[in-house]
């Protein structure tokens, strides 16, 4: 199995984990909602982008073992979630608007990385493009011509 398919089924599952909660509990307060949207969304946005610009750290083959292993360690962030929901108490709004600024900044990110990966496959097109170009030139020329391939640097 890749590393990646223990962090793409944890971001995969944190939205129906957290709704989950929510419904345990019966807690449907704003926090429950904002932790829901920001930690949801966010999870959406990783698979989306793995499909989209796959991160090649991520395609490491592991064991089983380790896949679970990691599993449990990235699980222990929905104790937050948990202790939100299930204890009913309502965060700060300054805490509210400090998460919603963090959570905008790290899919900025996120974004951004995505036009340096879109950037790169045009270069690489681009680049591509022009050995062919200069390929088939040197084809063309050693095909109309009785003297060698000139070298073009």
């Amino acid at each position: 199995m890749k590393s990646k398919h223990f962090i793409n089924l944890h971001k995969a599952l944190t939205f129906p984990f957290i709704l989950t909660l929510m419904f345990i509990y019966q807690n449907f307060q704003f926090g429950a909602w904002v932790y829901l949207a920001l930690h949801g969304t966010y999870g959406l946005l990783w698979l989306l982008k793995d499909q989209i610009y796959p991160d090649k750290q991520w395609e490491q083959e592991i064991s089983v073992g380790t896949g679970i292993l990691g599993f449990v360690s990235v699980s222990l962030y929905w104790i937050a979630p948990f202790i939100l929901i299930s204890s009913d108490s309502q965060p700060p709004l300054p805490l509210v608007a400090a998460a919603i600024s963090l959570n905008i900044i790290g899919s900025s990110g996120t974004l951004a990385k995505s036009k340096c990966y879109v950037r790169l496959l045009f270069l690489t097109a681009v680049a591509l493009d022009n050995l062919a170009t200069k390929t088939e030139l040197r084809s063309h020329l050693s095909s109309i011509s009785d003297r060698p391939t000139p070298q073009y640097p």
